[in-house]
């Protein structure tokens, strides 16, 4: 799944993913990922930070705690990855932080994508 609010930058994730072999979902918001996970789990999701609605952050802490109340019981826990266009210096140790498991920067080339793709294929 692929939460992402601009639509220019859910094209080019959804370009990157599906010449990486994978199906790309694309939710517009965090309230949107949340429940479309909440009825299909997916093993990876590209969160966005900063999307109207809910964002990244809050996104990650509800799918968090949804998989400690075992809501995806026999399922491995999900691969979160932050997709964020904020390059401070604390942004990645943020993302860490929401429980997500990794953190790419805004523009994403598809050699970013591999290595968490990789595990899935």
């Amino acid at each position: 799944i692929n939460a992402e609010y601009m639509g220019p930058d859910q094209v080019v994730m959804r370009r990157h993913l599906e010449r990486l072999g994978m199906e790309a979902e694309i939710c517009d918001n965090g309230v949107i990922a949340v429940e479309r996970v909440r009825h299909h789990y997916f093993p990876l999701i590209f969160m966005d930070c900063h999307m109207p609605v809910m964002d990244g952050y809050e996104s990650t802490g509800v799918l968090r705690k949804m998989e400690s109340e075992g809501c995806f019981a026999g399922r491995s826990r999900m691969t979160i990855v932050a997709v964020t266009a904020d390059t401070s210096p604390n942004a990645h140790q943020e993302c860490l932080q929401a429980g997500m498991d990794g953190y790419l920067s805004k523009p994403v080339c598809r050699a970013e994508l591999e290595p968490f793709v990789s595990r899935f294929l």
